[in-house]
């Protein structure tokens, strides 16, 4: 099953990986704490500048939470960071954990 949309579909990317096989280990990169808190495009992260430019060196990458630090659900920093890792999570498999950041104040 394949779906894809949203508001402007037409502005809508296709981004494709090829998963590792189990012929091998796996090369993982494990980051954590990424977020800035701006709205800007290249917040100053360089973690997020070395695994573009590293990319081809590993099979996965595991996020480990505070993502953006969204803190308060300030969307406009989700975004911005999510254009800026958009280079890694469609190249290779990401995987986010839940950090305090994430977590809602709101129960």
């Amino acid at each position: 099953f394949y779906k894809r949309g949203g508001k402007n579909d037409a502005k809508l990317s296709n981004f494709t990986f090829t998963s590792p096989t189990a012929t091998r280990a796996l090369d993982v990169a494990f980051v954590a704490d990424l977020g800035s808190e701006c709205s800007r495009q290249g917040c100053g992260n360089q973690t997020i500048d070395r695994l573009i430019k590293n990319r081809k060196n590993f099979d996965i990458v595991i996020h480990a939470g505070d993502i953006a630090y969204t803190t308060n659900g300030n969307q406009t920093i989700m975004d911005s960071f999510m254009n800026e890792i958009e280079p890694i999570a469609s190249s290779v498999p990401y995987m986010t954990c839940v950090g305090n950041h994430e977590r809602s104040e709101e129960r």
